[in-house]
């Protein structure tokens, strides 16, 4: 009867005698250890005593004297120990074991473990702490992506308003009263500055957001990377003089041919080294060098500028990142650059590294890229495959018509003056209906129109003049002029009926280029 209500305990239990060996165990116990629950009999005590080899759960063996059996045999009552068992059958089980001694007439002749199965509780558990520290760990990342972003806008509000102050203000000054030249030669300058300044930072921020969506891509040709490392420099090298910083060039005038993109292999080069200039002092020195190492190409941009802290280093390539974000920084800039350069960098093949001893001790970086190996063949004297006449365009656009359409009047009254400027006649409007009933009155020699307008935008209209039933008036060329300068938005203007496609801000010299090519004219600026 008594074996009956000892085996029928859902609890394994299990009796040591005063030796520490067990000698009688319950069904739930041979059932935990899948030992065999026949009879008990000397093989069954082996089997159980070979199974009860307990490990802490470290997996670290447990000291035999440390059991709480054993230690129960000594007269300690164990409560709650957790411990791991490997069972017949090589399935892992954590208990919750106690070890209680067992007295008979207060003599002790032996002890009683007492098992609780835990292994399931013990896996939820595990798993809703790493739920846990997942979630930590999310929530971390989140209010560090939140600072980030909240670092970003208010430097990015700082950086557009900064060349705004000096615009409007400049502005301001010249409508006050009769500036002499000198002043408007100034306030020009300034105003041009800090307006190339903002149409950087916009040209960053749509680079980035190209980068995130994969969508940037490179138009790459053989290129002699000794000659476009020396093209970089010559671009810097005015900004480095004017700062009175000294340039040391050591390119090896062989290194060799990389496959790259022209116009983003001289950003990663000029993002480098106007990097060395902004942050190095004045009476500083960059050392800008070029070599051949293998199968590779190898340039190297030192400085002796302020350094970089060592903790800041694993961070220094991550979009939005500064070394100084607070508000008394010296260093103006949205912390984008170095994140385009990198990634620009691994689009080519190559790698990226910067070192620096700490502040105030220089830094460098090491550019490397992969040369083209193979028969020796020719490359490019120069990266950005210019070579053409730097200067502007000497014949006219006499009496050219030029149908303008923006829905802003200061749009409007910019393209109208350059226009007359290179003595074309342009008529300018306001609205796509405006300009459509103008074609059918009086067709021009060539479009230029805005894309986004109220009403009816720069789509909508080109698909209406390439499908009116003249095929003089369907076929009038084409220019958009928009402020959506992403590459898709070139394409979709392209599919749409347009001939090209220039981006705000305009380039004067661009835009007359492809009016004048486009009419089978050449622009000559109209003699003062």
């Amino acid at each position: 009867e008594l074996k009956a209500i000892f085996d029928s305990l859902n609890q394994p239990v299990l009796v040591f005698n005063d030796l520490g060996k067990p000698v009688r165990a319950n069904r739930a116990a041979y059932e935990l250890l899948a030992a065999d629950p026949c009879a008990l009999n000397p093989d069954a005590y082996v089997q159980l005593s070979n199974v009860l080899r307990t490990r802490h759960l470290d997996g670290s063996l447990v000291d035999p004297t440390d059991l709480p059996s054993r230690r129960a045999l000594l007269g300690e009552t164990v409560k709650g120990e957790q411990l791991m068992l490997t069972n017949a059958k090589g399935r892992d089980i954590i208990i919750e074991t106690a070890g209680i001694p067992l007295r008979v007439s207060g003599r002790l002749i032996g002890a009683v473990a007492v098992w609780n199965d835990i292994t399931e509780r013990t896996r939820i558990e595990r798993e809703r702490e790493l739920l846990l520290a997942s979630e930590r760990a999310a929530r971390c990342e989140a209010e560090h992506a939140n600072r980030v972003k909240d670092e970003f806008v208010a430097t990015l509000s700082h950086e557009l308003r900064t060349p705004l102050n000096a615009i409007l203000g400049w502005a301001q000054l010249l409508r006050r009263g009769r500036p002499d030249p000198e002043d408007v030669k100034e306030a020009l300058e300034v105003i041009q500055s800090n307006a190339l300044a903002q149409k950087q930072l916009i040209d960053d921020l749509l680079d980035v957001s190209r980068m995130m969506s994969g969508k940037i891509r490179l138009n790459r040709r053989a290129l002699n990377v000794s000659h476009a490392a020396a093209e970089a420099l010559a671009s810097i090298r005015p900004q480095a003089e004017e700062k009175g910083l000294r340039l040391e060039e050591a390119i090896e005038h062989e290194a060799g041919c990389v496959q790259a993109d022209p116009e983003r292999l001289q950003q990663i080069l000029w993002n480098l080294l106007s990097n060395a200039v902004k942050f190095t002092p004045a009476g500083g020195q960059i050392r800008f060098a070029v070599e051949r190492q293998g199968q590779n190409a190898v340039l190297t941009v030192s400085d002796t500028g302020i350094g970089i802290r060592p903790e800041f280093l694993p961070s220094l390539f991550e979009r939005f990142r500064q070394a100084d974000a607070s508000t008394t920084r010296r260093y103006r800039g949205l912390g984008l650059g170095l994140s385009l350069v990198k990634q620009l960098v691994d689009l080519h093949g190559g790698s990226i590294s910067a070192s620096s001893p700490g502040e105030n001790q220089g830094t460098t970086f090491t550019l490397t890229l992969p040369l083209i190996i193979g028969p020796v063949m020719e490359c490019p004297a120069t990266a950005a495959g210019g070579g053409g006449d730097d200067g502007e365009p000497e014949t006219t656009l006499q009496g050219l018509r030029v149908l303008i359409v923006d829905d802003l009047a200061d749009a409007r009254e910019l393209l109208s003056r350059l226009f007359r400027e290179y003595s074309a006649a342009p008529i300018a409007v306001a609205s796509a209906a405006a300009a459509l009933e103008q074609i059918r009155k009086a067709p021009p020699d060539v479009l230029v129109s805005d894309i986004s307008m109220p009403d009816e935008d720069g789509y909508s209209l080109i698909s209406k003049v390439r499908a009116l039933p003249a095929e003089r008036l369907a076929r009038i060329p084409a220019i958009a002029v928009t402020a959506f300068a992403r590459p898709e938005d070139r394409n979709q203007a392209i599919r749409a009926g347009f001939q090209a496609h220039v981006s705000k801000p305009v380039d004067p010299a661009e835009l007359i280029a492809l009016v004048a090519g486009l009419s089978g004219r050449t622009p000559r600026r109209k003699k003062a």
